[in-house]
């Protein structure tokens, strides 16, 4: 009943954004503004979208994987991530970092909770690449109205990645404690800062997609004030209050957006972001899903045929 009620409170808190979007802004003027983009930004804008959350994210995991020691190939990282890129909107109150945990259960017959350390470990890497990126941008743009804020959230992270093993010390800790806390145990300090400047590497695919998203529909927007504005949208759609962020994201790039361009054209940013970084992967990951998915069937049925055919002869 618990969950019943979060989904449908997840669904009224998306719905709600829209309707309170779509009142406050001229949707003649968002329409247009979609129609005038310049297609040339927007298809380069899905390459770098594309590529960064496709084929550039399973490289940090198995960074982390192999600096933790478990050996998993780049292949079967990159059909997992397509796959749970796609199963969030399938089964969208599943935890990604769940569904990318049962794959390698599955996929590499890691124990689960070994496997959701990886993916946690990920999460929590990303999340502080995206900090980073904020706290850049802040420098950059010379806005640190909420600096110190954003600098013990920061700090309370690396504390956390740099504490979380001592839950083993805890007379209560049993084996899945332990194998939550695998990868944090054994990647070292060192692993660890090229994890985090990979991470902000891999999270400023999302502000230079977005600075071309912003091109593309005449925003007057610099790279220096994406590098803050978008890494603030990031973050506040990340937080877990309304279906894979939407609504969220959109409302956020309206009131961060506003000072430099009109409601429709905010709106509009906000609309092709999610498109771009969310829906098109999303897609994209779910063909892969289903072609590797074809190929495992075929593959499993022409092994029992020939099986059964050769204790035929």
């Amino acid at each position: 009943m618990k969950k019943k009620i979060f989904i449908l409170m997840n669904y009224a808190i998306a719905i709600a954004m829209f309707v309170f979007l779509f009142k406050n802004i001229e949707v003649k003027d968002f329409m247009l503004t979609l129609k005038s983009a310049n297609l040339g930004y927007l298809a380069l804008a899905v390459v770098v979208s594309v590529m960064f959350r496709l084929f550039l994210y399973p490289i940090l995991w198995k960074k982390v994987l192999d600096f933790s020691k478990l050996d998993v190939n780049y292949a079967e990282l990159f059909k997992i991530n397509a796959v749970s890129l796609s199963m969030k909107y399938v089964l969208p109150f599943k935890v990604s970092e769940i569904v990318r945990a049962a794959g390698l259960r599955i996929f590499a017959s890691m124990d689960f909770c070994t496997a959701l350390s990886s993916s946690v470990f990920v999460r929590l890497i990303i999340t502080l690449g995206t900090v980073i990126l904020l706290v850049t941008g802040m420098f950059l743009t010379n806005n640190f109205n909420y600096l110190p804020w954003v600098l013990i959230g920061l700090l309370g992270m690396v504390l956390l990645m740099n504490n979380i093993q001592k839950l083993k010390n805890i007379p209560i800790a049993n084996n899945i404690i332990n194998s939550l806390i695998y990868c944090f145990e054994r990647i070292n300090s060192s692993a660890r800062i090229k994890l985090v400047i990979f991470s902000v590497f891999l999270q400023s695919g999302e502000i230079l997609s977005s600075f071309l998203i912003f091109k593309a529909i005449g925003l007057n927007l610099s790279f220096v004030n994406a590098v803050y504005y978008v890494a603030i949208i990031m973050l506040v759609s990340s937080i877990p209050i309304s279906i894979q962020g939407l609504g969220i994201r959109e409302t956020t790039a309206v009131m961060s957006l506003s000072r430099f361009a009109e409601t429709a054209v905010c709106f509009s940013g906000g609309i092709l972001i999610t498109l771009v970084h969310h829906l098109i992967p999303a897609v994209i990951g779910g063909i892969i899903w289903l072609v590797s998915s074809s190929e495992r069937f075929f593959a499993n049925t022409i092994i029992t045929e020939t099986a059964a055919a050769g204790e035929k002869i």
